[in-house]
Formats: C-alpha cells, sequence, structure tokens
C-alpha cells in the first residue's frame, strides 16, 4: 500500500547534541538537524499498513515517531 505522509514529528528528547555542548534545544544545528531529518520522511512511502510505514521511518532515522501525518493512496 502507497502512503503520501505530509509530516512527522520524531521524539529527539534523550538526544543529546553532538554539534556543541549545550542542551539540544538551545543548539540551533542540532535543531536544523531535526528539522532536516523529520522533512526527510516526508513523501511517498510503500508499506503493509500503517504500523510497518512506521516502524520503516523509526529504521531510516533511529527515531521515535511522535506524531505522523499521512493519507493512504488507494488505487482509482
Amino acid at each position: 500500500m502507497l502512503y503520501c505522509v505530509f509530516s512527522v514529528q520524531l521524539d529527539f528528547s534523550d538526544e543529546e547534541c553532538w554539534f556543541c555542548d549545550s542542551e539540544n534545544e538551545d543548539c540551533e544545528d542540532f535543531v536544523a538537524y531535526q528539522d532536516k531529518l523529520e522533512k526527510s520522511c516526508e513523501g511517498m512511502w510503500e508499506a503493509e499498513d500503517d504500523e510497518d510505514l512506521i516502524e520503516q521511518i523509526t529504521e531510516k532515522t533511529n527515531y521515535c515517531v511522535l506524531r505522523i501525518e499521512y493519507q493512504n493512496q488507494l488505487p482509482n
């Protein structure tokens, strides 16, 4: 089944910033990295079901999915 992913929010809460010594939410480089990684998940995905879609995104990013907006692309 095809899914169109519009947005993804990943769980970075346990991640420490490797760009600098500050807290990750204070580091502009880390925030930019988070945004880029989440945006890389947008687009078309092929998965067996909703759970498989989330597993694939988790596997790709190495972060848990907190929130996802998507739509099934049903054949005409």
